[in-house]
């Protein structure tokens, strides 16, 4: 069964190991129907959830030594809370550099859950314009995130990949 909260495959009769939000239990009724019938607690509980939750991208800084690129620091840059994010897009407030000659790139998502946090590499297809890019996330109602790309004319995706597990 899925949780009704953050949508995590969980055992029928146990609190979700994610978001500790008891199954609902109603006789005789499909799950679609008991989600429907109490809609209002677990939109408040999912609000309150998502407030412990932040979703952010890691970011590389790169310095020239010796004639060759490498890492001079990693930094984690916030979309912002899960509350804040959800059904929306977020944009990060920096702009980045397009990585030539690459048909996709693959970003590093942080998904921090209170003391846990959840690194997922995402694949997105690289703009071919030669100017600064903007890093976008969406975030949908049944939990899953997706990234997206945007420079002055276009703006690409990634596929939607669940926001926990």
């Amino acid at each position: 069964m899925k949780c009704f909260v953050c949508k995590k495959e969980c055992e029928d009769d146990v609190k979700c190991p994610v978001c500790g939000f008891m199954p609902v239990v109603d006789l005789g009724e499909d799950p679609d129907e008991t989600e429907r019938k109490n809609a209002s607690i677990i939109e408040s509980y999912r609000n309150e959830f998502l407030k412990k939750v932040d979703v952010g991208v890691i970011a590389y800084r790169w310095k020239d030594e010796g004639g060759k690129l490498v890492v001079e620091s990693e930094d984690r840059m916030s979309f912002g809370k899960g509350h804040q994010l959800y059904r929306r897009s977020a944009w990060c407030e920096s702009k980045f550099a397009r990585i030539p000659d690459e048909e996709q790139i693959t970003v590093r998502v942080s998904v921090q859950n209170g003391d846990n946090d959840d690194i997922k590499e995402i694949h997105l297809p690289n703009l071919k314009d030669a100017e600064l890019q903007e890093l976008g996330v969406e975030l949908d109602k049944d939990m899953r995130l997706r990234l997206l790309l945007r420079n002055s004319t276009n703006t690409e995706s990634s596929d939607w990949i669940p926001l926990f597990g």
